[in-house]
Parts: structure tokens; C-alpha cells; sequence
């Protein structure tokens, strides 16, 4: 798993959003996972926060995915 936070929540979407699942997952799933490794949950929404303006997530009716 990375170290960086953006890094991991961008992981975390990935992983939730396997060919076999969902290609968005809900914000608060996120939330969850991010908090079981150890992200706070300021540290987590910084890091969505972030990853959202890089353009390497996207937000769509309230969940997220990788950006295409």
C-alpha cells in the first residue's frame, strides 16, 4: 500500500471498483476503509480533496471513481 494519503485513497477507489464490483464506490465506503488504515478522517478528505483536483479521482452522484 502506498504511504503517500492521496495515493492510498486513490487506491482504495481502485481496489473498491474492481471489474467485478460497482465502477463508482460511495464516498462514505471510502471513509470507512480509510479509517481502517489508519487515515484520519481529516488526513482522508484531504487526500479526496486532492485527488479530486489533480483529476486523478471523479465524483459522480455522490460517489467516486478513478478518472479516466
Amino acid at each position: 500500500m502506498p504511504t503517500d494519503p492521496v495515493d492510498r485513497v486513490v487506491a482504495m477507489v481502485d481496489a473498491q471498483t474492481s471489474p467485478k464490483q460497482p465502477d463508482a464506490v460511495r464516498l462514505e465506503t471510502i471513509m470507512v476503509v480509510a479509517q481502517h488504515s489508519n487515515l484520519s478522517t481529516d488526513e482522508a478528505r484531504s487526500a479526496i480533496d486532492l485527488a479530486l483536483e489533480e483529476d486523478r479521482l471523479e465524483a459522480v452522484d455522490g460517489r467516486l471513481r478513478g478518472a479516466a
